[in-house]
């Protein structure tokens, strides 16, 4: 009985507990859904209206062709054959071009997770990772340079001691040479008696060594002025020279050497004269000697210059893993401070330019793709094919020819600037008789447009004038946002994107203004909600 006498309070106590928590839900749910001027992101079309004036003509077949070489792999119709606009006629070999587009379609899809990755900004391990490789890049470089140094040192000090080999030489080849003139000069000069006492009977050959042997005095003469020439400048480049003369003049002594032991082989003895064996000796071992001098300064002259081009590979090698190295390096630093700093207008400008090249180069891949197509640009009636499978065709090479149901047709010269939108298969609003219909394009020649009707007018004469408007796409998925959305921070452009229920502001990069409207190229997507 009690409770039941309390029951009143107790409801009323309870109204007021659930009033105050309605109040507070109320206000915590308004707060969480403040109200925003938003938009929805979605992909639109740009299309124009080309107006023209055009000229009612009897219709003639049309002649259908690719828009690019190539190999004919499909043919989809036969003379005779009803076709449909858009039906597709043949077809090209575009493996190749089809692997190239998935190719440049990956890349553009790694740069745009890159540009995505760089406008959300960088977490931590990113900066230490990209730390970390500059700084590993600079440690690189500086070791580079330092074996390049060694490298340096290394090869100077091998040619120093060469260098010094080969002017302690000359004097040994000094030596050699004038012991072997000596020699030939105990044979040939005047006042020996050498041709007293042998007889040579074959006075060329005699006469040939005798020449020879002066010559091989006038070498020692040359050894004799390079050697003091050596001794007063012995620079490299001196020496290098005292080499190649000490090569040719050892070899005009050796010739003289072996010129005269030709002699002896048929000289004949007077009677009681001495052994010719020990002249024979003389000159072997002169000639001996002399071989020697010219290999150890052939030697030495090879061993210089091989030591001067494995340096200049060896440097050459190096300064390219330098320049290498530099450039990592530069690279690993751009990209530190790439991840150190906030966004700025050139730095997106450069993702910005990697995607449109790449983009612009899948576009070309599409085009001729599209290109490597051939579809009914109106309804008709297909006549011969012209071509085969396999064959191979130029561009705007005839393959079929096409009569279109309807007997007229419109002809309309376009504007240059108009006529580069125009595509076969636009649609066209045509106003003649006093009604608006409907065609198509089924192509152009020049400037000029060829109209298909979709129906017959039997009240339209031939050589009658009529307004056209054709409707052409200028930029296909493109993301158009008012203005107002876009606003810029630090030279940097953005918008507000909307997540629980709260503006959070990301950098975007933006395209062609279009009135009060500016496309944006990256940083949203389709689906996304930008406020004000």
């Amino acid at each position: 009985m009690k409770f039941l006498s309390k029951k009143p309070y107790f409801i009323a106590v309870l109204g007021g507990v659930l009033a105050v928590f309605l109040i507070a839900a109320g206000a915590y749910y308004w707060q969480k859904t403040r109200h925003f001027e938003i938009m929805v992101i979605k992909k639109t079309d740009i299309r124009v209206g080309i107006k023209a004036r055009g000229k009612v003509t009897a219709a003639e077949s049309i002649d259908l062709g690719f828009e690019t070489d190539g190999k004919v792999s499909g043919i989809f119709v036969k003379q005779g054959d009803k076709v449909s606009f858009e039906d597709k006629l043949a077809q090209l070999d575009t493996a190749k071009s089809l692997a190239e587009l998935k190719q440049y379609q990956a890349e553009i899809e790694t740069d745009k997770l890159k540009l995505a990755q760089f406008l959300s900004g960088t977490r931590v391990e990113e900066a230490v990772l990209a730390e970390s490789k500059a700084e590993q890049a600079k440690i690189s470089l500086e070791n580079a340079r330092q074996e390049l140094e060694d490298l340096k040192l290394k090869t100077e000090n091998d040619l120093f001691g060469q260098y010094a080999l080969a002017l302690d030489y000359a004097d040994a080849v000094l030596l050699a040479a004038d012991n072997a003139v000596k020699a030939l000069d105990g044979i040939y000069a005047g006042n020996n008696k050498f041709f007293d006492i042998f007889v040579i009977p074959d006075s060329q050959k005699k006469s040939e060594a005798e020449w020879q042997a002066m010559f091989a005095r006038s070498a020692l003469g040359n050894i004799k002025s390079v050697q003091e020439l050596l001794k007063k400048d012995s620079s490299r480049k001196n020496t290098d020279q005292a080499l190649a003369q000490f090569k040719i003049n050892l070899e005009l002594v050796r010739s003289a050497l072996q010129k005269t032991a030709d002699v002896f082989e048929t000289t004949a003895m007077a009677f009681g004269a001495p052994d010719i064996g020990t002249f024979k000796t003389t000159v072997a071992v002169q000639r001996s000697l002399i071989n020697s001098a010219q290999t150890t300064v052939l030697t030495m002259e090879r061993n210089i210059a091989s030591t001067k081009i494995d340096a200049q590979l060896d440097t050459n090698k190096a300064e390219r893993e330098i320049e290498s190295l530099e450039m990592i390096m530069k690279t690993a630093e751009d990209e530190l401070a790439l991840k150190k700093a906030a966004p700025r207008e050139i730095e997106l400008s450069v993702y910005q330019a990697q995607i449109k090249e790449n983009e612009s180069r899948a576009e070309v891949l599409k085009n001729k793709l599209g290109d490597s197509v051939i579809k009914a640009p109106a309804d008709g009636v297909i006549g011969a094919a012209r071509k085969k499978v396999g064959s191979f065709v130029k561009a705007g090479e005839p393959v079929f020819s096409l009569a279109s149901f309807s007997d007229i047709e419109i002809e309309a010269k376009l504007n240059s600037s108009d006529a580069m939108y125009v595509l076969a298969g636009d649609s066209v609003s045509v106003l003649m008789g006093g009604g608006d219909y409907e065609g198509k394009v089924i192509g152009l020649i020049g400037e000029t447009a060829r109209i298909y009707l979709q129906e017959n007018i039997d009240r339209i004469s031939l050589g009658e004038n009529v307004d056209i408007k054709i409707h052409s796409i200028v930029k296909s998925g493109v993301i158009l946002v008012s203005k107002r959305f876009v606003f810029e921070e630090s030279g940097v452009k953005k918008v507000n994107l909307l997540e629980n229920n709260a503006k959070k502001p990301i950098a975007v990069i933006v395209g062609t203004e279009r009135g009060d409207q500016i496309e944006i190229d990256e940083g949203v997507s389709e689906g996304d909600i930008i406020a004000l």
